[in-house]
């Protein structure tokens, strides 16, 4: 298998680069203010257990897979006609980032980019909370999966939201350990009538 010149979606026109960039400083934007309550917010009790690493790390071999994609997998572009394509591309990427930033909204000054037990810190089973347990994590999948689709490959659409997938999944199991500690039976019962990422699947 022998790299190809990489075809990009979203470089086809100039307006849609900016598009696609600006879903990705959304991305930024919104990132920069939850690590922000992590430099100024209290500090509790951490109960991370590498999630938190294994987050970067597979965000970053999401990036890489995705990008490099279109040059080994060329037989893997979407065959779909482009601007449809493109725009529901950028819906889903933009979806992602405003759960992303209403899951950050509603949990206030606690919310945390690691797990920690917080002072005062209550369940939360309001907004997005009300269906699912792991809001954040459903709006990273979702931008993941819009920036891998505006790439216009279908190696690079699944890459992204799977590889950070699998670093959620231990965070959630973390998260939910500590949750569960800390709660008890009221998260119990919030468990029982929600999902953690995705209604009807997981």
């Amino acid at each position: 298998m022998h790299p190809v010149a990489p075809h990009y979606l979203f470089a086809e026109r100039w307006s849609w680069t900016i598009i696609f960039w600006s879903g990705y400083a959304g991305l930024m934007i919104v990132s920069s203010v939850a690590h922000r309550r992590d430099r100024t917010g209290p500090r509790g009790d951490n109960r991370d257990r590498g999630s938190k690493p294994l987050i970067y790390v597979s965000t970053f071999l999401a990036f890489i897979a995705a990008f490099l994609a279109p040059s080994m997998l060329p037989e893997a572009e979407v065959a779909l006609p482009h601007e449809p394509l493109f725009i529901t591309a950028m819906v889903i990427d933009w979806l992602g980032i405003a759960l992303y930033g209403w899951a950050l909204l509603t949990l206030g000054g606690f919310f945390r980019t690691s797990v920690q037990l917080l002072e005062g810190q209550k369940l939360v089973t309001r907004g997005p909370y009300r269906l699912l347990r792991h809001p954040a994590y459903t709006g990273g999948i979702l931008m993941f999966a819009g920036m891998g689709l505006g790439l216009g490959n279908w190696a690079s659409a699944l890459a992204m939201p799977l590889l950070v997938a699998i670093a959620y999944v231990w965070r959630i199991h973390v998260e939910e350990i500590a949750l569960a500690e800390r709660f008890g039976a009221e998260f119990e019962a919030h468990r029982k009538r929600t999902w953690a990422v995705i209604p009807l699947v997981w």
